[in-house]
């Protein structure tokens, strides 16, 4: 007889996800408000789940389709902090992490959340208050070679960028 595992429900991670949306404006805010190096082309966010159900962004500033560095942002990064903790949607109580039945309900909750966060950040960047013309935005998921222009709402192949 297999483990049982309860389902997780879209819709409550959705909700859950949109109780981040004003901290994820602000942290947007100052983002696009932040004085980049000249040179920076390109802004790239990046979402990283870990373990125990917190998924965080990163930031990544880019020319010429290259990393800058961090220490070009460290006041930045000092002050914002993309991460949201569903961690609810796990049994900490009851499962071990890392055994099958943990591991099992992780990657469900992966799939569900990397379903549904691009829409959800892309909303909150066009709420935020200024979105520099200078500097294109993309985001995308630790293991996607697709990211998506926040600018134009589309997906694009990372290598694309550049050529």
């Amino acid at each position: 007889m297999g483990v049982w595992i309860k389902m997780i429900n879209h819709t409550d991670v959705k909700k859950a996800i949109y109780e981040y949306e004003d901290k994820t404006i602000q942290n947007l805010n100052e983002v696009l408000s932040y004085d980049f190096p000249p040179e920076t082309d390109t802004v790239l966010f990046e979402v990283h789940s870990g373990g125990y159900g917190v998924f965080g962004i990163s930031i990544t500033p880019m020319t010429k389709g290259e990393e800058m560095g961090y220490d070009s942002i460290e006041t930045l990064l000092r002050k914002t902090h993309f991460e949201i903790d569903l961690e609810q949607f796990l049994d900490l109580d009851n499962d071990k992490p890392y055994d099958e039945k943990y591991m099992d309900k992780l990657g469900n909750l992966k799939k569900i959340v990397f379903n549904l966060i691009i829409p959800f950040f892309s909303e909150c960047f066009h709420k935020a208050r200024y979105i520099p013309p200078h500097i294109q935005f993309y985001i995308r998921t630790h293991e996607s070679d697709d990211v998506f222009n926040l600018q134009n709402k589309t997906w694009v192949e990372i290598e694309d960028l550049y050529e």
